[in-house]
């Protein structure tokens, strides 16, 4: 190893050092005429055998050094090791997974956003998000929408909504918590519809479906007021031609024929904030 290197190049640094001291007293013997040329010759040789192994070790050394770079891994950015995937001395590739390192700074919450309501809060800046953490006592904080994946989930009809949280509000990668959108107000006009028109959801939510190209497009709704047979809702896009029978079955992207209605429409109604 790089330890063991080390320790073999100090020694042949010694036995350099040596060999000098051994030339420099034949030096001040030979000046005396007191020492055979030939061990002169033999001290010189000495030194120079030294110099030839140090520059080996050195070799060495630096040959461990660069082997043990490339068997080092480097964070990509300062965190926490979640989980360990390889044991103590067991052999890796460039392809196996070592570590799970979570940053603990810059959390991001992923928020599942409507497809409805995708051209709303994207031509909006500074979308208002209310983030209230999944424990006890826990206290919500205000965050803005920072940016929407431009990718549909085709199994639930949702896009990604990325919300970054400040630090120091005792958030942890992985936990959960629920976000509130304040909407922009385009999209909370109040409009009214015959309970025809409504589709109950199993999970107590509601629905409203429009017609754009043959195809059926579903909104989630919220009610706000009910008048007879009529019901006051809020979610519904300006100018959408809205199914207003036959919705039980309907499903969101589902070719449709449409006919005319013999029934009032909600156009014909009033349409204002609330």
């Amino acid at each position: 190893g790089v330890a063991q290197q080390q320790a073999s190049v100090a020694a042949a640094k010694a036995a350099l050092t040596e060999a000098d001291r051994l030339l420099a007293e034949i030096i001040t013997l030979s000046k005396q005429q007191l020492v055979a040329e030939t061990l002169m010759a033999e001290r010189q040789a000495d030194v120079e055998i030294a110099k030839a192994e140090l520059s080996r070790e050195k070799a060495l050394l630096a040959q461990e050094k660069e082997t043990l770079d490339r068997h080092t891994l480097y964070a990509p950015f300062s965190g926490v090791i979640a989980k360990r995937y390889v044991n103590l001395g067991e052999w890796v590739t460039q392809q196996t997974p070592v570590f799970n390192l979570v940053k603990q700074d810059d959390l991001r919450l992923n928020v599942a956003i409507p497809q409805e309501y995708l051209l709303a809060l994207s031509s909006s800046d500074g979308v208002a998000v209310k983030v209230t953490p999944d424990f006890t006592q826990a206290e919500s904080i205000d965050a803005t929408l920072n940016r929407i994946v431009a990718v549909a989930e085709s199994s639930n009809r949702t896009v990604t909504g990325l919300v970054y949280l400040p630090d120091n509000k005792n958030f942890m990668a992985g936990m959960s918590a629920m976000a509130e959108i304040s909407v922009p107000a385009s999209e909370l006009e109040t409009v009214w519809l015959p309970k025809s028109a409504i589709k109950q959801h199993p999970d107590g939510g509601q629905s409203v479906f429009s017609v754009v190209a043959g195809k059926t497009q579903r909104h989630l709704i919220q009610t706000v007021k009910q008048q007879g047979d009529w019901v006051a809702v809020t979610g519904v896009p300006n100018q959408a031609s809205v199914v207003v029978s036959g919705v039980a079955l309907l499903k969101d992207s589902e070719s449709v024929r449409t006919k005319p209605s013999n029934k009032p429409s909600y156009k014909s109604l009033s349409r204002g904030n609330q």
